[in-house]
């Protein structure tokens, strides 16, 4: 009897790793955490695709657990073109982007850093709308939901 691992699982067990906090007993735990992330993301293509809270939390992982920065940058840059490739660049997707990497890096894909940010729609055609990040409309116009522009300033309180 075998359970087939499901994205939802997947990115629950990196969630775990991402979260996890090196008492610093023991040498090398937080770059373990992170090596075995790494094993179970390059797995998952065997049972399912990742989406954007895979990606997210791919990227928190490298943030927390990467032997350095520049692994972390490499890594991050990695799994942004990675999620861009597939249509999963949500709005928790482009900022740890942001986060991680340099500003000369988020310039190759022109992402700019703040509010600003732009995306084309084919970058998070499989997130859902209110996830999304602002989207580059065609014509170069700028297309915005009111709800999604509005949501973190509303819900501030319940983040504390």
């Amino acid at each position: 009897f075998f359970l087939k691992p499901d994205v939802v699982a997947i990115t629950s067990f990196i969630s775990t790793c991402a979260n996890f906090h090196a008492s610093g007993e023991i040498a090398g735990e937080g770059r373990a955490v992170f090596k075995m992330a790494v094993e179970v993301f390059d797995m998952m293509s065997l049972y399912d695709k990742p989406n954007h809270l895979t990606f997210f939390m791919m990227m928190k992982t490298a943030e927390k657990h990467a032997r350095s920065r520049e692994e972390c940058i490499r890594f991050t840059e990695a799994l942004f073109q990675r999620a861009c490739d597939v249509g999963e660049v949500s709005n928790k997707v482009l900022q740890a982007f942001q986060r991680n990497v340099p500003h000369q890096v988020q310039q190759q894909y022109q992402v700019h850093a703040g509010n600003q940010a732009r995306v084309p729609p084919e970058w998070c055609a499989n997130v859902r709308k209110k996830e999304k990040p602002l989207v580059v409309g065609e014509h170069g116009r700028q297309q915005l939901d009111h709800r999604q522009a509005t949501w973190p300033r509303q819900n501030q309180q319940y983040r504390r």
